[in-house]
């Protein structure tokens, strides 16, 4: 009997030895930000020059070319088409380098050059810090997908971890979506997708149908907050005294009614075979907005040269940004801890009706939040309004601008009030952190130093406790 007991105690002994074992040999996941549009300048692969953002000089050059031809076709001859094609000449100036063939690669020879922070090294991980992946952000989400794929494998091996948690900004969710839909969640421990164009943007969605419309109140916000803290706060003031006056209104009715009705047909074909040939925009139009726009460019049935880049818009819209929900329930069954983050209280960009909507300059609150209901920007929901989800907890905001019951997960979703589309501070930073670093699925509850709204000040670069509303 005690020989019985002691190879049961030395068996439990080496059980319990491996068992501390197995736990030592536990890493934490390592992180990889997908970064957003344009993170990396686009070059001429055969030596390594600039090709987009374009120089100064480009710019100037492209612009200068197109104003007598403006102004003469447009003032003197009154030929609209003429107008058109001038400012079409100027603007695929400035973006040549950026075409793309009918079959979605690159006309040129154009692509990222990487940086050192691209590697996939050990040592990244080693020296606890966070691996960078960047893309061509021309292409479909879905081609840019498979290469992230390789990405997270490289760190993997390299790092003898099994799983990565996935930190995206903006476009980044657009890839990070596509990865899940095409290789599924086995390999992701975490996601924190910020700023998400996951569900595209209104912005695009009205110009890929044509419809331009500049609004003067949305105009003298844009320009105000362009110029804030700047050399040229004095122009905000200048808007301000024009809006008062009356004259902005007058300038936006003449552009609306004279320039814009009289040649936006002429400037969507012109740009057809640029603007509209980029997979990677596309990603960017809302689902609900898609047959318009679909139709808008290519007709009712698109032409056989365009059949290529339909199909990778129809397969993202359809099986990736439609169905953002069951992805996202996949992963959070799965296993996989989940946390989005949306910024708002920005003036949009003033050339569409959407404009007035609640932003951070660039991305609708309501998309980027995964379905939050909010107030116009510069409005509140109203003092007598109540949370339209009665949950047990209070997610409508102290301003009176967000009720976050709506949102696909309330519980999951925070903002940050008057933070630009791609900026960032300390504060900002220190919150990501602990997102990326909690054990366990981290709400909007667990921690009293980051509760669901924040605010941040400009003039501080800091971030505060904004607080519910009461």
């Amino acid at each position: 009997m005690k020989k019985i007991l002691s190879v049961l105690l030395c068996v439990s002994l080496l059980l319990s030895f491996s068992s501390l074992a197995f736990a030592e040999e536990q890493k934490e996941p390592p992180v990889l930000f997908v970064a957003g549009m344009n993170t990396r300048e686009l070059v001429f692969l055969d030596d390594g020059s600039p090709a987009f953002p374009p120089s100064g000089d480009r710019i100037t050059s492209s612009i200068l070319s197109a104003i007598v031809p403006l102004l003469v076709n447009g003032i003197l001859m009154h030929s609209w088409d003429g107008a058109a094609k001038a400012l079409c000449k100027a603007a695929n100036g400035i973006f040549e380098p950026c075409k793309l063939k009918h079959n979605t690669t690159s006309l040129y020879n154009v692509g990222i050059q990487e940086k050192p922070s691209d590697t996939t090294s050990a040592e990244v991980y080693e020296n606890g810090g966070e691996y960078f992946f960047t893309y061509d952000w021309r292409f479909s989400p879905l081609d840019t997908a498979r290469l992230l794929n390789e990405r997270i494998n490289e760190i993997l091996a390299n790092t003898g971890c099994e799983k990565i948690r996935l930190y995206s900004h903006s476009m980044g969710a657009t890839v990070v979506l596509s990865y899940l839909d095409l290789y599924g969640y086995d390999k992701v421990d975490k996601l924190l997708l910020t700023d998400s164009a996951f569900q595209g943007m209104d912005f695009v969605g009205e110009l890929f149908s044509g419809k331009v419309h500049v609004n003067p109140v949305s105009l003298t916000n844009f320009v105000c907050d362009l110029v804030y803290g700047t050399d040229y706060a004095w122009v905000g003031g200048l808007m301000r005294f024009l809006k008062t006056t009356r004259i902005t209104d007058a300038v936006c009715k003449l552009a609306n009614d004279v320039l814009i009705k009289n040649m936006i047909d002429t400037v969507c074909e012109e740009m057809r075979d640029f603007v509209y040939m980029l997979p990677g925009i596309w990603s960017f139009c809302p689902a609900k907005d898609y047959p318009a726009c679909r139709r808008f460019v290519f007709g009712d049935t698109p032409d056989e040269e365009y059949r290529i880049i339909v199909f990778k818009n129809d397969y993202y819209i359809n099986h990736v940004q439609a169905r953002l929900k069951d992805i996202l329930d996949g992963a959070l069954a799965d296993g996989i801890e989940l946390a989005i983050v949306a910024s708002y209280n920005r003036p949009a960009i003033p050339i569409v009706s959407s404009s007035v909507n609640q932003s951070d300059g660039m991305i609708d609150l309501k998309h980027a939040s995964a379905g939050a209901n909010c107030a116009l920007f510069d409005k509140t929901l109203g003092a007598g309004y109540k949370q339209a989800i009665n949950c047990g907890h209070n997610h409508l905001s102290a301003d009176h601008v967000i009720d976050a019951s709506t949102c696909l997960y309330p519980e999951y979703t925070w903002f940050i009030r008057g933070i630009a589309h791609s900026s960032g501070c300390s504060d900002d930073d220190a919150f990501c952190d602990w997102i990326l670093n909690y054990d366990g699925q981290p709400t909007v509850h667990s921690d009293p130093r980051y509760p669901q709204f924040f605010n941040y000040d400009r003039d501080t670069d800091r971030m505060t406790i904004l607080g519910t509303a009461s």
